[in-house]
């Protein structure tokens, strides 16, 4: 099967570099103008695949309302898609966290397995994405095409439960932009590959190019 994983649409938090997290944060008007921009290419895809899910946070849900305008009662939200946990640093910029709690963050920079303070880390991210996964799986067929509108922690975390030979460090290499969308190949017995990774809707087109 192929799963197609984007990332939301800009929000204005993106815009001035305010952490996320859980927070219900909404999409910014270049952020709505960009999916109606590319909703004409997108929409076509959802004849193409077999389901498609969302996070339950309104900036991924509305991004993937937006881009696939004609699917919207195919749409299944779960909050185990919402982004990392970044807990008390939640609304702060990285100059203000730094500024608060230089040697938590330090910590938490330099760790792979660290956590912001009241946050979760990225392995439990990933367990909360492959318990959606699991769930899920038995019920899509060899040949489906999955879409997935997440963020860029959690799309992370799911390619990285997918291949578990990555190591959690490497996800700093796995950036994802707004509107990124990345193609993922996972085979019967759930050996995933990579085929596309962070490319603009356009460089896709109306059909859903997967290799």
């Amino acid at each position: 099967m192929h799963l197609i994983m984007i990332r939301h649409g800009e929000t204005e938090w993106n815009q001035i570099g305010r952490w996320q997290g859980h927070q219900d944060v909404g999409l910014s008007d270049e952020g709505q103008r960009r999916i109606e921009q590319v909703a004409s290419l997108t929409a076509h895809w959802g004849s193409q695949v077999a389901q498609i899910y969302s996070s339950d946070l309104s900036r991924a849900y509305r991004t993937a309302r937006g881009l696939f305008p004609f699917e919207e009662s195919r749409i299944i939200r779960d909050a185990r898609l919402r982004e990392i946990h970044l807990g008390h640093w939640e609304g702060l910029t990285r100059a203000e966290i730094v500024e608060r709690d230089e040697a938590e963050f330090l910590s938490f920079d330099g760790n792979p397995e660290g956590s912001a303070p009241g946050g979760e880390t990225f392995s439990q991210c990933k367990n909360r994405v492959r318990e959606w996964w699991d769930e899920f799986w038995p019920t899509w067929r060899s040949d489906d095409r999955i879409i997935v509108v997440g963020h860029g922690g959690s799309l992370r975390a799911l390619l990285f439960a997918l291949i578990p030979e990555l190591p959690n460090p490497l996800r700093k290499h796995f950036t994802l932009e707004n509107l990124g969308v990345s193609l993922i190949e996972v085979n019967v017995s759930q050996h995933a590959s990579v085929r596309r990774w962070n490319v603009r809707p356009e460089w896709i087109g109306r059909e859903l190019v997967l290799c």
